[in-house]
């Protein structure tokens, strides 16, 4: 008898250690590479390798390193700001800079094309900015350009069961480019509605986890031979997500269903991971760049690519707010 309570006892704490040990895997935002950059949004810088393996694995070439670009632009003086739709669809934030430019042998070949180019194009095409800005050679803008979002996958689920266990379940998601995931809040917080009524009810219930992104470039421009030109394409991916919620009756039959979507825009809501090219959140080297790229070849037709430097997350995947672009 004695030694079947033994068994017993250390049966029982054998599962308490491991469940123990669950939630304290589970509950760890971070991974060992990974800084707090504010309370519960973290941030990975991306090794070469990792960034080599991502860009092979896309198909994509990896972009140059623009590193040793820098010698143009002092500081950039906003202007004047709008916000517009084009054809497709696509919402831009377009911003007008005037340039101050440093004191070094970039900066002033740089003002010398746009001097000569002013000669050769003498004439204006009249194309006025929506603002009422007339455009010259050499003017610059940034236009943040963001692209419809598109449906991802699952990439997890919970497990069916009652409102309590789901405070010590979390859901995950791999990251796209690094080694580690995503971990979100103790899974309960994410259902709502009736659902949520139903597990408050001892029912159970069960959830999914699906992805969605969108791409947003950050575009450097510069004004040459009378229309706009991209010289310089910095990007950030956003994963954003939706979870499908069912409650079940005593009997195993589905009581109600119900989809909470964590969108941006109309929703409000932020990425709960997304991935910054090195440049994204830097305009005086967006311009930089740009004008960089223009002293070499003004008619270029292909701009430059900035590459993947870190990738962010945050636990609480239901967060509301604005990206600062």
């Amino acid at each position: 008898m004695l030694k079947k309570l033994s068994l017993m006892l250390f049966a029982a704490l054998l599962l308490t250690s491991t469940a123990v040990s669950a939630q304290g895997k589970a509950g760890n935002q971070r991974s060992d590479r990974s800084i707090e950059l504010e309370p519960g949004v973290f941030q990975i810088v991306l090794t070469d390798e990792e960034k080599a393996n991502y860009y092979e694995k896309t198909g994509e070439q990896l972009p140059k390193d623009y590193s040793n670009v820098g010698n143009i632009v002092k500081n950039l003086i906003e202007t004047s700001k709008e916000e517009i739709e084009d054809k497709h669809g696509k919402k831009h934030i377009v911003t007008y800079y005037r340039v101050n430019y440093k004191d070094t042998k970039e900066a002033r070949n740089v003002q010398k094309k746009i001097e000569q180019a002013k000669i050769v194009n003498q004439s204006i095409d009249g194309n006025i900015e929506p603002l009422g800005v007339t455009p010259t050679e050499g003017d610059v803008r940034i236009d943040v350009t963001f692209e419809k979002l598109l449906d991802g996958s699952k990439f997890d689920s919970s497990t069916k069961n009652y409102l309590t266990a789901f405070n010590a379940e979390y859901y995950r998601k791999v990251f796209d480019i690094a080694n580690g995931y995503a971990v979100s809040n103790p899974i309960l917080n994410y259902f709502t509605g009736l659902v949520l009524t139903d597990l408050q009810s001892s029912l159970q219930g069960k959830g999914d986890a699906f992805s969605s992104y969108r791409l947003v470039h950050k575009l450097g421009q510069v004004y040459h031979n009378n229309k706009w030109q991209t010289y310089y394409d910095t990007y950030q991916r956003e994963w954003y997500w939706k979870h499908d919620q069912i409650s079940y009756n005593s009997n195993n039959t589905v009581k109600n269903t119900g989809t909470a979507y964590y969108y941006p825009d109309d929703q409000g809501y932020l990425p709960f991971t997304w991935a910054t090219t090195s440049d994204f959140n830097n305009n005086t080297r967006i311009q930089d760049v740009a004008l960089y790229q223009y002293s070499l070849n003004p008619n270029g037709t292909t701009p430059a690519r900035d590459f993947f430097k870190t990738e962010n997350y945050r636990s609480d995947w239901k967060a509301k707010g604005k990206m600062s672009y």
